[in-house]
């Protein structure tokens, strides 16, 4: 559980710096 959970939060965050670089980070908060 504590792994996905933290497999999750890295994809995650993986995901919202890749959105970052192509639009705004307030779009990536609202996806997350």
């Amino acid at each position: 559980m504590v792994q996905m959970t933290i497999l999750l939060l890295w994809m995650c965050n993986a995901n919202l710096i890749i959105a970052a670089s192509m639009t705004s980070s307030i779009q990536c908060c609202c996806i997350c």
